[in-house]
Order: structure tokens, then C-alpha cells, then sequence
């Protein structure tokens, strides 16, 4: 299917995918050896790598999660790679390297670098017994050396990604989502949507006679108006209500509840935005719009309808609230 293709998949999805493949395969042929020469206990070992490698393969493919399946692939790659060591001794030593650098694709950085330092010291006491005193240096020191040298490559590129999301799905004035945040959100609730019965209902508000505030005061007094009233909103929604900019000066807000009770919030925002000075130069209206979802319907039916409220608000007079 398209969505299973592996350009859909996140990076994240990605790096367990090819893993679990190349471990799952690469692991057989040994398997395969061991059970010639009776070697039942490392048998085991590389039977449980393979099965657990198959599941998350199969798991992270098909559904698309990464958490638990991530943490369930760290666990097997460290455990088999410690007990490898310790059955087979100095022989494994090389597999401590790509199972630690592994772990900086599955977890964040400094969750990796954390989870590396406890394997190391887990493989101490055997390469006490394994190495003399100069090899267990060279060996300590180019793990500990390798996981920095990961982890602030890691960490950098966990910043800039950070910043790319959030340049590509937040409105760089109002710090609000943008229209392909509200897209992709949208997109998501839908399909929880499909599943339940739990109210959602869309606020859609409009800055009434805004062009007349540009218009009359300029751009400037507009872009401060379009901040200050994001602010105002996001303060009396909180956090578990996203907002987003849907037009110029247009804000939807995503209300887990029924159309009563998101009337009820548009009104109390309608009071505040025309109770408060959110500009000096002028007092400020808004019209709100309010539909919750109807089974069976598609986002654009949806948004249609809130979009409707909205326009007979401004048709009844401005200032009001509907809902549909």
C-alpha cells in the first residue's frame, strides 16, 4: 500500500525497519551455524534476536509505532549483544560499537547516551577477565569516545529538527498552528473521529472590520491586533485546545466538547476580546462560528459548516456567536 511505502515513514520508523531487517537476516546464517556445531545456548540467544527483530519489523510496518516497538528493539540488540559477550568473550567485543550507536537512532540523544554508560558498565567485569589493563583502555575510551561524538552530532540535528517542525507548522506572527498544522491535525482527529463517540467541535473566529484597523492605523497596528488577541485566546483556551490561524484574520480552535459548551467558550471569548484593550487605538469586535462534528461527515463538510456559522455571525450584525 502507499502509505507503507518507505518515503511515507518517518526517520524514526525508518532506522527500526532497516535494524530489525538487517539484524533479523544477519543473525540467520549464524543461527544456522551454531545449530551445527551444538552451540544451544547462543542458539537461543540468536533465535530470540530474530523473532523479537521479526515482531518489530512487522509491528512498526503495519502500524506505524515506534515507541514501544523502539524500546522493545534496544532492549533485545543491548541484552543479546551483553550475553553474546559474556558466553563468547573477547571474540564479540566489536558488536558493543554498532549496538551503542544503534541506540542514538531509537532513543532521544541524551536518553541514549544514559542507556549506553549502564551497558558499558554491565560489560566491565568480563573485560576485567578478558583484557589486560591497556586493551580495556583503548576499548572504554573509544566507546565513550564514539557515544559523545554520536550524541552531539545527535543533539544537534534533534535542535534543527525541532526548529524546521516549527517553522513548517507554526504562523511566524501569531505562534499559533498554521493551515498544514491544521491540516495534518485534522487529518489525525478524523480518524479517532471514526472510532468514538467523543464531541469535538470547531471554533472558527473573524477580527471584525480588520481592514478598516489597517486601513486606518496601518499594517503595523494590524500585525500587533492579530498578536495580542492569539495571546488572549490562548490564555483562555489553554493548552489542551489547539488554535490555529485559518486566514488572514481567522483563528479555528479545536474544542474536545459538545457544541453547547464550545458556544459557550466562543461567548466568554466574544465578552473578553470586546472587554479588553488589545490595541490603543481602538476598541475590537470578533464574530465566532461553532459546529461540532456530525457522524459520517468528512473534515471539509465540517469545516464548510463552521465556515457557515461564521458568515451568517457577520451577517447578523457582528459581535454574536453561531452555531450550526
Amino acid at each position: 500500500m502507499e502509505k507503507n511505502t518507505i518515503n511515507k515513514r518517518t526517520s524514526k520508523e525508518k532506522a527500526l525497519l532497516v535494524f530489525s531487517f538487517v539484524i533479523g537476516v544477519g543473525l540467520t546464517p549464524f543461527a544456522f551455524f551454531r545449530i551445527i556445531n551444538e552451540n544451544w545456548t547462543m542458539v537461543a540467544v540468536d533465535a530470540v534476536t530474530i523473532l523479537g527483530s521479526a515482531f518489530v519489523y512487522t509491528y512498526v510496518h503495519r502500524t506505524h509505532y515506534t515507541k514501544c516497538s523502539g524500546w522493545i528493539f534496544l532492549s533485545i540488540v543491548q541484552v543479546g549483544s551483553v550475553i553474546s559477550f559474556y558466553i563468547n568473550g573477547g571474540q564479540t567485543i566489536n558488536w558493543v560499537y554498532p549496538a551503542m550507536l544503534t541506540t542514538f537512532f531509537i532513543a532521544k540523544p541524551r536518553h541514549a547516551l544514559m542507556i549506553n554508560f549502564v551497558v558499558l558498565l554491565l560489560y566491565f567485569p568480563k573485560l576485567l577477565t578478558a583484557f589486560e589493563i591497556t586493551e580495556i583502555i583503548i576499548i572504554v575510551f573509544s566507546v565513550l569516545f564514539s557515544c559523545i561524538s554520536v550524541y552531539l552530532f545527535a543533539e544537534g540535528l534533534r535542535v534543527q529538527e525541532q526548529e524546521l517542525k516549527k517553522i513548517a507548522s507554526e504562523d511566524y506572527l501569531t505562534e499559533t498552528g498554521n493551515r498544514r498544522a491544521l491540516k495534518l491535525f485534522l487529518d489525525t482527529l478524523w480518524v479517532k473521529l471514526q472510532k468514538g463517540n467523543n464531541p469535538v467541535t470547531l471554533i472558527i473566529l473573524d477580527i471584525d472590520h480588520f481592514k478598516k484597523i489597517n486601513d486606518e492605523y496601518g499594517h503595523l497596528v494590524g500585525d500587533t491586533a492579530l498578536v495580542n488577541i492569539s495571546k488572549l485566546i490562548k490564555q483562555m483556551i489553554g493548552e489542551k485546545k489547539p488554535v490555529f490561524r485559518y486566514g488572514g484574520e481567522e483563528f479555528l480552535i479545536v474544542c474536545s466538547c459538545n457544541e453547547t459548551e464550545a458556544f459557550e467558550l466562543a461567548d466568554t471569548i466574544r465578552e473578553k476580546v470586546k472587554n479588553t484593550d488589545l490595541i490603543i487605538q481602538t476598541r475590537m469586535t470578533i464574530s465566532l462560528g461553532v459546529a461540532q462534528y456530525h457522524n459520517q461527515e468528512t473534515i471539509t463538510q465540517w469545516i464548510h459548516r463552521v465556515d457557515k456559522a461564521l458568515y451568517r455571525a457577520k451577517n447578523q450584525g457582528r459581535d454574536c456567536v453561531i452555531k450550526v
